[in-house]
């Protein structure tokens, strides 16, 4: 693989794995367009930790607090029922259960998943999915809700079905807990927060695949950085594009992508 095939394979990654614009069909649309092969397991992981770190980079206070919320915490038992020790403890709880949803798909259909990929159609329906999601979010754009117990699972089962190419993870999440009465923001947050422990997830998920580590260092970390300074700033644009109430536009483009998608599907391409 070539720098500037790693480079911009690095930019598509982590420009799309947080837009809403559904990382995976962005990768299908691009190997088929300019004929790049699917990428080696091992640089393939390399970009999803770089995505990771992003995230990481951006949220560490957070993540480094709900840590230790998650150690500290406990469930005191009283005459009235019970309580959580803390509203981070009780944050990380709720994480938790958002990732059950993701991890009995992921395990139970994954090699639909795989086969999934190869198809152009499949990632056309995704994509239209995602963009009736996207302007869909315009009529929750006012909510001032926080998460809790319901909406995580509400969060946990649109993650999961963003397995399939062509849905947005980032879309489908955001927008669930909008629709779940979160504040937009606080849904944001949540949507990145979900995502560190299922990219570490499928990182350790694929490290049984890798075949070969024939693979050049310099290869590795071109897609590693590209794919890190996109991810990072493609989050905080989102987070600047929420909080402006613009979510709802990337839905122009998904339905163009969506379009394309069909084209190419339907050429044979």
């Amino acid at each position: 693989m070539e720098i500037l095939k790693a480079a911009l394979i690095g930019i598509v990654q982590g420009l799309t794995e947080f837009l809403p614009v559904s990382s995976s069909g962005h990768l299908v649309i691009v190997q088929k367009l300019t004929g790049f092969n699917q990428p080696p397991i091992l640089f393939d992981i390399t970009l999803h930790l770089a995505t990771a770190l992003a995230v990481i980079t951006i949220y560490y206070n957070e993540i480094l607090q709900l840590i230790l919320a998650l150690f500290k915490g406990r469930i005191i038992v009283d005459k009235g029922g019970y309580h959580l020790s803390s509203k981070r403890f009780s944050y990380v709880l709720i994480l938790i259960v958002a990732l059950i949803p993701a991890i009995i798909i992921g395990v139970l259909f994954n090699d639909f998943i795989e086969n999934a990929f190869n198809n152009l159609l499949i990632v056309a329906i995704g994509l239209a999915i995602t963009t009736i999601i996207l302007f869909l979010s315009k009529l929750f754009e006012n909510r001032r809700g926080k998460i809790n117990i319901k909406s995580g699972i509400a969060i946990g089962i649109a993650q999961a079905i963003s397995i399939i190419p062509g849905i947005s993870r980032s879309g489908s999440t955001i927008f669930t807990g909008m629709a779940c009465n979160m504040e937009k923001s606080k849904a944001a947050d949540f949507s990145f927060l979900l995502s560190v422990p299922i990219i570490i997830g499928a990182f350790i998920f694929k490290l049984k695949d890798i075949v070969s580590f024939d693979i050049s260092p310099v290869i590795l970390i071109t897609g590693f950085i590209s794919s890190f300074i996109t991810g990072y700033i493609a989050i905080k644009l989102l987070l600047n594009i929420i909080k402006k109430g613009r979510f709802y536009l990337f839905g122009i483009y998904t339905a163009f992508i969506s379009i394309l998608s069909l084209i190419l599907y339907f050429t044979g391409r």
